[in-house]
C-alpha cells in the first residue's frame, strides 16, 4: 500500500513538472513526496523492528528487508527527481524576466512611431490644404522636402497658376467675351509652360487655328497628311514653317476623287475650301505673299482648290449631287452654271457638267412619285427661263434640255417607273389598270441593251428594277459626289409597295378565270426584267408561260391521275403539286379566291364525277351482281326448302296448327327456311305464347352455332320463344350447338328462347297439336335427359323401331289384329303408342291393368267386359272429335254394350270417320297389358279369362279381322303382352283357342349397337352431354340394347357429377368419358340398385318362364336349345297346374299347349336380341347369353369388363 501511494505521488510531480511557469506548484509536490517517502520509511522501520523481534529466526525478516531496501530506492529516485524540477523551475523564472523586459521596450517605441506619424499627418494636411490654394510653403513643414525640391514644387505651382490665367484669357476669346488672343507667357521650365507657349506662338493665334487646315487636309489629301503627322510634333511644325511649294503629292491626291460624305459645308472640295478660308480669316493672315508660317501654306492650299481646272469642275459636280431635291428651284440651277474661277477647257468641263446636272434632275424626278406631269414639262419647270440668265447660261442650261426625248429610252422607263410608283394597291393577281400595261410593256421592249445608254438610263433600269421587285426603291436627295449606282438607288425598309402586294398575291395564286392571262403577261414583263418565271412568284412554265398548276391540272385531266385517286388516295392537291398548308388555306377560302385553290376545286369536282360515274357503274353491276346472287339465292333456297316447307305447313295444318309462310321470303331467300306456327289458345299453350318457329337447318351431318343462333334470331324476330328446329334423320348438334341451346335457355325474361333440334321424319310422327306440346314441354323442363317414368307418351323420347312401327301401322291399316309381346321393360306399351300417334284416324289406348277391380270383384265378367269396351268406345270418340271437332261423331252407346250394340256402334263411327276425313281412315285400338289382367289369384282366374274372352269376343265381332266391307274405316286391334304361359290358355270366344294361336305376332327386340348409340347421344345432345365413343361403346355392350337399362345407365353417369343438378338438368355441356362409365356400372351392379332391381324382379323375374331361361343362360356359359325348352316346357305347365289351367284341358291337349308355347318362348327370346345363337344360325343347337349388366345380376358376380373397370379411379370427364 506504501508503495502504490508513492507512485501516485511521483506521477503527480512528474505531470506537474512538465508545466514550466509554475514553480510553486513544482516545488509543493517535491515536497509532498519528500514527506510522504520520509513517513515510508519511518513506519518501514518501525515495522520491521518488531517483525525481528517476534522473528523466530532470520528467514522471516528477508521478506521485508527487501521491500524495506525497494523504499529506499524509491525515495533516492523522489529526491534525483524533485531536485531536477526545481532546477527547471529556476530556468523558467529566468526566461519570464527577460521576456518581460523585451515586451516593455516594444511597447515605448510603438508609442514614439505614432507620436511621429501623428505629426506627419498633419504636415500632409496643411500641405495638400496649401496645394489646393496654388500655395507650397507647407512643403517644407513635413520636414522631408529639401529646399532645391521645395524651389522646383514653387515654380510648378507657379506654372499652374499662370497657366490657368492663359485658360481663363482663351476661354473669354473662344466664348466672344474679347477679341485679343492672350500672348504667349515668358518661356517657364514647366510642361504645361511649354505647350501653352506651343499653342500660343505665331501672333495672332495662327498654330492655334492651324486645325481648320489639318481639317482641310484630311478632307481632300488625307494620306499626305498622315505622312505629315507621323513626323511627330517636329514635322508638324516644320511643314507649316515651310515657305516651300506644296508637296507633289498633296495635288495629285487632290486631283483624285476624294471619299467621304458630304458635310453641312457641302462637298468635300467646297468644304476643304470653306475651311482654308476659314483659317485665313481667324488667323488674321495679310495678303503678303512673303509672309511664312501657316498663312502661306493656306494661301497655297487655296490657290490648289480654286485655280485647278479639274478640281474646279469635280468641286461644281459635287455641287450639284450635292444640292437636295427638295430645294431645287431654278435660282439654285442657274448656280450651277455660274462662271468658272479658270478657263481650263471650257467645252468639256460644262459637257460634263451639263451631264451630271441632267442625271441629278432625272433622279430628283424619279424619286418624286407625287409629280405625275411627264419629266419633259417638269425639267421645263425647273430649268431657269431665257429672260433670266445671261447669254452664256442659257447655252449651258440648254444643254441640259437638249438631252430629253420624249421617245427615248429613258422616256419609256421613267414612264414605267412613275407606273409602278402609281400603281394601286391590288386585291388580285391581275394586270393593274391604266398606264400599266402599255408602260411597263413599252420599257420591257426597250430594256433589252442598256449597255449603249448613259448614267441616267441605268440609274432608272435599276430604280424600276427594284421597283418590279416590289422593293421600296429611293434616290437620295443629295449626295457628297457623283454617286455609282449601287449608292445612288437603294431600297428602303418600308411598308409593302403595290407591287409587292401584286407579287404577294401572284405567289398566294389570288384571282380569277382572267388569271392565267394575267400572269402570262406579268411573267413576260418578269422574264425581260431578267426574273427566272419558273420560281414564286410568277411559278410559269417557261415554254407555255402558263401557270404550273394549268399544265399539271391539264395533265391530270388523263385517267392515269384519277385512278391513283381512286386506288391509292392521291389528292387534288399532291396532283397538281401543292403543299399541303396551301390544301389547308384552300379549305377556308371561299370558291374562287385562289386560282390553284379553283383548279384543286375543279379537278376534285372532275374526279368526284368520274368517281360517282364509276361508283354508279360499280353500282349498276353491284346490283347485276347482287340481283343474280339474290336470284341465284332464291333458286337455291327454293329448291331446298320450296317442299320442306310445303310439306311441313301442310303436316302442321294437318295437327291443327296453322302456319305460314314468311311473306318476305321472296326479297330475302334465307327465309325460305323459316315456317311461323300460330300456337292453340288455350291454357296448355299460355306460357309458350301466341307464335312458334319452324326452321330448317340446311343439310349435312352437323348442327352448328351458326344453325341455332339463327333460330333463336328468327325466335326474336317472330317474338316467339320456341323454335323448332328441322335437320336430316342423321345430323346431330355438335357441342358448340349445345352450348349455344342452353345459352339461349337460361337466358332471363322474354329473351330465353327453347330450341328443339329434332330431325324432319321425328317431328311427322306427332299426331296432334298435343303432342307438339309435349315435345315442347320436355325439351324445356330440362330434366335428366335419360330418366324416364312409365311408357313414352311422346315421339320424341322414342328412337329407331322404324320397322317395327311400319309394319304395324301396315297392320293398323288393314284392320288386323297383332298381339305385341316381349320380355317387360323392353318398349312394348310405347311401340303401340307410337303406332297410335301415328295413325291417321283417331286411336283408343287401354290399360286393362286400370280395370283390376271390375276384373276381380264383378261376379259378372260381362259388367267388367262392358266396362272395359265403353272405355274404348269413349277414347274413340275423344280422339275422333279432338282431330276433327267440326264434326258429327257418334257417342258411345249408353246402354248395355252386347256384340249388336257394339257392332252398330263401330259401324256408325267408322263413317263418321270416313266422312270426316273425306276418304276411308284407319282407326286403332290398343289394349295393353293383358298379362296384367290375368295376373289373379288361381281362384280368380278363370273369371278373368271370361273377361278377357267377352272383350275380345265382342271385339272381334264388331270390327272383324279386315277393313270394314262397307267402304268405312278399317279398325286394328293391337294386344300388347309380356311373355306369359296364360297368353296359352284357352278362351271360349276364340274357339277354345289362345290368343297367341289366335292372332299374329310381333315380338319388340333390344335396340341394334347403332339405334342404341344413336339414342344416347340424342337424348344427351339436347343438354350438351357427350358421350366418348369408348365410353358409349360400353354402356351399349352393358346394357345389351335394353331401352331401360340404357336410360338407368345414362342417369347414373350423370349423378356421378351432381345428382341434384342432374336431376334438373342444370348440369350444362358435360364430357363423360370411360372413368365415369365405369363407376356408374358398378354403381348399377351393387344390391338394391334400380338397374338390379329391374333385372331381378321385371326383365328376369325367377318366377316368370323368361326368368328361369336367362338364369339359367346367365349361370352356363352356352345352353343347347333342347335344354331351354325342356326348362321353358316345364316351367309353363307348372305354371298351367298353379292356375288351374291344365284341369280344363286334356292331358295331350296339355303337353301340347306347354310344349308350344315353350319353343315360341324360346324363339321369342331369341328374336328378343338378348342371346346369342349358336350353331345354324336357321335353327341354331343353343345359346348363350352376352356380357353385360343383365347377365352380371343374375350370376351374382361381375364381369370380366366390369371387374377390370373397378381398378380404375373414376373421374368426372
Amino acid at each position: 500500500m506504501g508503495v502504490s501511494l508513492f507512485v501516485g505521488a511521483k506521477d503527480g510531480v512528474v505531470v506537474e513538472s512538465k508545466k514550466v511557469g509554475r514553480r510553486k506548484t513544482a516545488v509543493s509536490a517535491v515536497f509532498v513526496c519528500a514527506t510522504l517517502v520520509g513517513s515510508l520509511f519511518v513506519s518501514a522501520t518501525a515495522s520491521a523492528q518488531p517483525a525481528r523481534a517476534n522473528a523466530p529466526d532470520a528467514a522471516g525478516c528477508e521478506p521485508v528487508t527487501r521491500e524495506l531496501e525497494a523504499s529506499r530506492q524509491e525515495a533516492s529516485r523522489a529526491r534525483s527527481e524533485a531536485e531536477e524540477q526545481e532546477r527547471k523551475a529556476t530556468t523558467c523564472e529566468a526566461e519570464l524576466a527577460t521576456t518581460s523586459k523585451q515586451l516593455h521596450q516594444s511597447s515605448d517605441a510603438a508609442k514614439t512611431c505614432e507620436d511621429a506619424k501623428s505629426h506627419l499627418c498633419s504636415a500632409t494636411s496643411a500641405f495638400a490644404d496649401d496645394l489646393t490654394k496654388g500655395r507650397a510653403q507647407a512643403a517644407s513643414e513635413t520636414g522631408c522636402v529639401s529646399g532645391e525640391q521645395q524651389t522646383k514644387l514653387d515654380a510648378l505651382v507657379n506654372g499652374w497658376n499662370g497657366t490657368a490665367t492663359w485658360l481663363n484669357q482663351l476661354a473669354a476669346y473662344e466664348a466672344g467675351e474679347t477679341d485679343t488672343l492672350p500672348r504667349a507667357r515668358s518661356v517657364g521650365g514647366t510642361p504645361i509652360e511649354r505647350t501653352i507657349q506651343r499653342i500660343a506662338r505665331n501672333g495672332g493665334g495662327r498654330a492655334f487655328h492651324r486645325r481648320l487646315l489639318i481639317e482641310a487636309l484630311q478632307i481632300v489629301a488625307p494620306q499626305a497628311w498622315n505622312r505629315i503627322r507621323a513626323g511627330g510634333t517636329t514635322g508638324i511644325d516644320a511643314w507649316f514653317s515651310a515657305t516651300t511649294p506644296l508637296d507633289a503629292e498633296i495635288p495629285n491626291e487632290v486631283h483624285r476623287a476624294p471619299a467621304g460624305v458630304p458635310g453641312p459645308a457641302g462637298p468635300p472640295l467646297t468644304a476643304a475650301l470653306h475651311l482654308v478660308r476659314a483659317f485665313k480669316v481667324a488667323a488674321h493672315c495679310e495678303p503678303s505673299p512673303t509672309e511664312g508660317s501657316e498663312c502661306l501654306r493656306a494661301r497655297q492650299l487655296e490657290q490648289l482648290l480654286e485655280s485647278s481646272g479639274s478640281l474646279v469642275v469635280r468641286r461644281r459636280v459635287q455641287e450639284i449631287w450635292a444640292s437636295d431635291c427638295t430645294t431645287l428651284r431654278p435660282e439654285a440651277i442657274t448656280g450651277w452654271f455660274d462662271e468658272l474661277p479658270t478657263a481650263h477647257g471650257a467645252a468639256a468641263p460644262w459637257r460634263e457638267i451639263a451631264e451630271n446636272a441632267y442625271s441629278k434632275l432625272f433622279t430628283c424626278y424619279l424619286d418624286d412619285a407625287s409629280e405625275h406631269t411627264p419629266y419633259g414639262t417638269w425639267l421645263k419647270e425647273m430649268l431657269p427661263s431665257a429672260r433670266s440668265v445671261t447669254a452664256s447660261r442659257l447655252e449651258r442650261i440648254d444643254a441640259v434640255r437638249a438631252k430629253w426625248d420624249e421617245g427615248s429610252r429613258e422616256a419609256k422607263c421613267a414612264r414605267a417607273v412613275r407606273a409602278l410608283q402609281n400603281m394601286a394597291v391590288p386585291a388580285t393577281c391581275s394586270v393593274p389598270a391604266g398606264d400599266f400595261r402599255p408602260a411597263l410593256d413599252a420599257w420591257a421592249a426597250a430594256s433589252d441593251k442598256l449597255d449603249d445608254g448613259g448614267v441616267p438610263l441605268a440609274m432608272c433600269a435599276q430604280f424600276a428594277s427594284l421597283l418590279w421587285e416590289g422593293k421600296a426603291a429611293s434616290i437620295d436627295g443629295s449626295f457628297s459626289r457623283p454617286p455609282s449606282l449601287d449608292e445612288m438607288v437603294v431600297a428602303r425598309p418600308m411598308p409593302p409597295t403595290p407591287m409587292w402586294r401584286l407579287r404577294e398575291h401572284c405567289e398566294e395564286r389570288g384571282g380569277g378565270a382572267t388569271f392565267p392571262d394575267d400572269v402570262a403577261f406579268l411573267g413576260s414583263l418578269a422574264r425581260r426584267f431578267g426574273e427566272a418565271v419558273e420560281k414564286p412568284p410568277f411559278r410559269l412554265d417557261p415554254t407555255t408561260s402558263k401557270p404550273v398548276e394549268l399544265l399539271r391540272f391539264e395533265a391530270s385531266q388523263g385517267n392515269g391521275p384519277w385512278i391513283a385517286h381512286v386506288a391509292q388516295g392521291a389528292t387534288a392537291c399532291g396532283t397538281l403539286g401543292i403543299a399541303d398548308e396551301r390544301c389547308r388555306v384552300c379549305s377556308k377560302l371561299s370558291p374562287g379566291a385562289a386560282y390553284d385553290c379553283l383548279l384543286v376545286d375543279r379537278l376534285e369536282s372532275s374526279w368526284t364525277q368520274r368517281t360517282r360515274a364509276l361508283a354508279l357503274g360499280f353500282g349498276g353491276l353491284a346490283l347485276l351482281v347482287v340481283g343474280a346472287t339474290w336470284l341465284r339465292r332464291l333458286l337455291r333456297a327454293r329448291r331446298r326448302y320450296a317442299e320442306w316447307a310445303r310439306d311441313t305447313a301442310a303436316f302442321f295444318d294437318g295437327i291443327g296448327l296453322s302456319s305460314r309462310r314468311d311473306r318476305w321470303r321472296v326479297m330475302f331467300p334465307s327465309r325460305h327456311d323459316l315456317l311461323e306456327v300460330t300456337l292453340p289458345s288455350e291454357p296448355a299453350w299460355e306460357r309458350w305464347g301466341q307464335t312458334a318457329a319452324v326452321v330448317r337447318v340446311p343439310p349435312g351431318p352437323r348442327v352448328l352455332e351458326r344453325d341455332i343462333n339463327h333460330a333463336a334470331f328468327v325466335a326474336r324476330r317472330l317474338n316467339a320463344s320456341v323454335v323448332l328446329l328441322e335437320h336430316d334423320d342423321t345430323a346431330t348438334p355438335d357441342l358448340s350447338a349445345v352450348r349455344a341451346m342452353l345459352e339461349w335457355a337460361a337466358k332471363g325474361g322474354t329473351r330465353a328462347v327453347q330450341i328443339l333440334p329434332i330431325s324432319v321424319s321425328r317431328s311427322r310422327w306427332s299426331k296432334s297439336a298435343h303432342d307438339v306440346l309435349d315435345l315442347v314441354e320436355e325439351s324445356s323442363l330440362r330434366g335428366n335427359p335419360f330418366e324416364l317414368r312409365g311408357r313414352i307418351a311422346t315421339s320424341t323420347q322414342f328412337f329407331n323401331r322404324e320397322r317395327l312401327v311400319s309394319g304395324l301401322l301396315a297392320a293398323a291399316q288393314a284392320g288386323h289384329w297383332m298381339v305385341v309381346t316381349g320380355l317387360r321393360r323392353f318398349g312394348k306399351s310405347s311401340l303401340a303408342l307410337e303406332v297410335a300417334r301415328r295413325v291417321p284416324g283417331p286411336s283408343a289406348y287401354v290399360d286393362i291393368s286400370g280395370f283390376d277391380y271390375e276384373i276381380v270383384h264383378e261376379k259378372d265378367p260381362s259388367v267388367a267386359a262392358e266396362a272395359i269396351l265403353r272405355f274404348v268406345c269413349l277414347r274413340l270418340t275423344e280422339s275422333a272429335r279432338e282431330r276433327w271437332p267440326s264434326h258429327a261423331i257418334p257417342a258411345p252407346p249408353e246402354t248395355s254394350i252386347d256384340a249388336a250394340v257394339l257392332t252398330r256402334w263401330f259401324r256408325d263411327f267408322s263413317r263418321a270417320c270416313r266422312d270426316a276425313a273425306g276418304r276411308p281412315t284407319t282407326v286403332l285400338v290398343v289394349l295393353d297389358e293383358i298379362e296384367q289382367a290375368l295376373a289373379v289369384g288361381p281362384d280368380k282366374l278363370a273369371h278373368a279369362l271370361d273377361v278377357l274372352a267377352i272383350v275380345l269376343g265382342r271385339l272381334k265381332s264388331a270390327v272383324g279381322d279386315a277393313a270394314m266391307p262397307d267402304g268405312g274405316t278399317p279398325i286394328g286391334v293391337f294386344l300388347t303382352s309380356a311373355l306369359h304361359p296364360l297368353l296359352w290358355a284357352p278362351l271360349r270366344t276364340l274357339a277354345h283357342q289362345s290368343i297367341m294361336g289366335s292372332f299374329q305376332r310381333v315380338c319388340v327386340p333390344c335396340l341394334s349397337d347403332d339405334a342404341a348409340t344413336t339414342m344416347m347421344r340424342s337424348l344427351g345432345g339436347r343438354q350438351g352431354i357427350r358421350f366418348s365413343d369408348e365410353a358409349l361403346a360400353k354402356i351399349v355392350a352393358e346394357s345389351q340394347g335394353v331401352p331401360l337399362l340404357l336410360r338407368r345407365l345414362g342417369a347414373s353417369i350423370l349423378e356421378l357429377y351432381d345428382a341434384e343438378r342432374a336431376r334438373q338438368g342444370s348440369l350444362g355441356a358435360v364430357e363423360v368419358g370411360v372413368e365415369g362409365t365405369a363407376e356408374a356400372i358398378l354403381r348399377e351392379n351393387r344390391e338394391g340398385s334400380p338397374l338390379r332391381v329391374w333385372i331381378e324382379t321385371e326383365i328376369a323375374a325367377r318366377s316368370t318362364v323368361t326368368g328361369g331361361l336367362l338364369r339359367k343362360l346367365a349361370r352356363e356359359d352356352i345352353v343347347s336349345v333342347t335344354e331351354l325348352c325342356a326348362l321353358a316346357k316345364k316351367t309353363v305347365a307348372e305354371d298351367f297346374d298353379r292356375t288351374g289351367i291344365s284341369a280344363t284341358l286334356a292331358p295331350d291337349e296339355l303337353e301340347r299347349r306347354s310344349e308350344e308355347a315353350a319353343h315360341v318362348i324360346v324363339q321369342l327370346l331369341e328374336e328378343s336380341g338378348l342371346v346369342v345363337p349358336h350353331g345354324d344360325l336357321t335353327a341354331p343347337d343353343g345359346y348363350s347369353l352376352p356380357e353385360g349388366a343383365i347377365r352380371t345380376v343374375l350370376r351374382g358376380r361381375a364381369s370380366t369388363w366390369v371387374a377390370a373397370a373397378a381398378a380404375i379411379e373414376p373421374r368426372a370427364d
